[in-house]
């Protein structure tokens, strides 16, 4: 029975080790094909060496995701806290003086704006918008303005990152996806071609030293490559 599905990682090990076996068996049997079981061959490595990079910047965006996240944390502490402080603040001014959804346009507090990176970002931006403004009456322009520039240009950059890995992350599983059909589609391929050589040749017993799969349960999970036969195997009895 012949592996039914062949995942991201199988194509690493159905990939190399197929394009060996048909330069090992399959060239030679009918020269007038050689260079074409060559061509083949070298097509199963270039979309194997495609795939394997598409999974190493995968994860290279998972990574940075978790890095983003890692960075993101302690500053988003001290955005909500600042938040926390501003509002507070507002509340000891005289009452009046300040129009606390000026600042706080989701409910009038600090809780309003919620948890997230993205959304403390924005208050923060808007409290510095509104600090800077003539009008604005706030007490301790100065003070708090500083401190809210600092906060928006230490928390933006890390923001940023984390969304951009993100959306690589979010578009490698069908880019992915797209690479290994592709892939399939080269794998069937020079399956076909070399069914045909072997057939020619009175040696198609070989297809199963060639093509690993076929010979794999259909529900097995591959992790490495079989042992290399030592010569070309003989047809069953």
């Amino acid at each position: 029975m012949a592996d039914r599905y062949i995942d991201l990682d199988e194509t690493q090990i159905y990939g190399p080790y197929s394009a060996k076996m048909i330069r090992r068996f399959a060239v030679g049997q009918v020269p007038a094909f050689d260079a074409g079981m060559n061509h083949v061959a070298g097509e199963i490595e270039h979309g194997t060496t495609e795939i394997k990079r598409r999974i190493e910047a995968s994860r290279a965006a998972g990574a940075a995701i978790r890095e983003g996240a890692g960075g993101k944390g302690p500053v988003l502490d001290r955005g909500i806290r600042f938040l926390g402080r501003f509002s507070t603040h507002l509340d000891s001014e005289p009452k009046g003086q300040s129009d606390r959804r000026t600042f706080f346009p989701e409910d009038g507090t600090a809780g309003g704006v919620g948890r997230s990176a993205a959304r403390v970002l924005i208050a923060i931006g808007r409290i510095e918008e509104q600090l800077t403004k003539p009008d604005c009456r706030a007490s301790s322009k100065a003070e708090w303005l500083a401190e809210a520039t600092a906060l928006r240009a230490e928390l933006t950059p890390v923001v940023e990152h984390s969304s951009n890995a993100r959306t690589d992350r979010t578009t490698a599983t069908p880019e992915l996806e797209a690479v290994r059909q592709a892939w399939l589609h080269t794998y069937v391929a020079a399956k076909c071609g070399v069914e045909c050589v072997l057939r020619l040749a009175g040696k198609l017993h070989l297809m199963h030293a060639i093509f690993y799969d076929l010979v794999v349960p259909g529900t097995s999970k591959v992790t490495e490559p079989p042992p290399e036969p030592p010569a070309e195997p003989v047809p069953p009895a």
